[in-house]
């Protein structure tokens, strides 16, 4: 699936060579083979390289789709497609795609999960996340979390009515100060190649859930600071074990009880 980007269109060529029907066809030139952007099948592309015989390859081109209806059509092809990282998908929406293909793709839960991406974008920049968060969901990137994966932990909190119903800056500060109370209160346990539960998927979920109680403690005793947090999180020091991944946490990793 290939497309001709609007600055290159002008530089094709295009040689009608007869019709069938109400269908003209003919043949389009390009200046290069490197001229046309791949938006997928993009893997195929050197298995073709390398194979020892000349193959013709039926393709799809359009001319002159603009960057977000790359994003949009790439979301709508791999959508149901095993195999394709959620994360890269979400992030081509994020930052691509319109309001209308954002409610197709997401329907009821778009506000939710825009909810969620700005939270994990904040924490990814201002926490102690910052630079350990896969974005794209490329694998061998040596990032602790991925983005769907961290999303998908910070489900029960934005999903929270009294959480969403805050302002949008408070709820990105709520989330913030939560992770940087977490750092405090386990700094080893959140240090990179530690192989704590806190930097796998599993714990960030179990985090998110303390939160959401963290901050419903925080709005009653009208007091959301980073050292209230702090000792809050004290009550919890017993079940998490310090993330320990061989401690009372670790039959529950992969889903169920071992």
């Amino acid at each position: 699936l290939l497309n001709v980007r609007p600055e290159n269109a002008d530089q094709i060529h295009y040689s009608k060579l007869g019709e069938y029907g109400e269908v003209e066809f003919g043949t389009v030139e390009l200046p290069d083979e490197k001229f046309a952007w791949a938006m997928d099948g993009q893997h195929r592309v050197r298995a073709f390289e390398a194979a020892d015989k000349d193959i013709l390859v039926p393709i799809v081109m359009t001319i002159g789709m603009e960057r977000p209806k790359e994003a949009e059509t790439f979301n709508i092809v791999n959508s149901k497609q095993k195999g394709v990282s959620a994360s890269l998908r979400y992030y081509d929406l994020a930052r691509y795609a319109s309001k209308e293909v954002k409610q197709w793709a997401e329907r009821d839960k778009e506000q939710r999960n825009d909810l969620a991406y700005a939270i994990v974008v904040d924490l990814s920049e201002n926490t102690v996340w910052k630079d350990r968060i896969n974005f794209t969901g490329v694998r061998g990137m040596k990032r602790a979390i991925n983005l769907k994966g961290f999303m998908d932990a910070l489900d029960s909190v934005v999903r929270d009515e009294w959480f969403f119903a805050r302002p949008s800056n408070q709820r990105l500060e709520l989330m913030r100060t939560f992770w940087n109370a977490m750092s405090e209160a386990w700094p080893v346990a959140l240090s990179p190649n530690t192989g704590s539960i806190l930097t796998k998927t599993f714990g960030v979920h179990v985090a998110c859930g303390i939160a959401k109680s963290i901050f419903l403690y925080c709005d009653q005793l009208n007091d959301s600071s980073k050292e209230m947090m702090m000792k809050l999180l004290e009550s919890t020091e017993d079940i998490v074990d310090n993330w320990d991944p061989d401690g009372q946490l670790s039959p529950y990793i992969g889903g169920g009880r071992r």
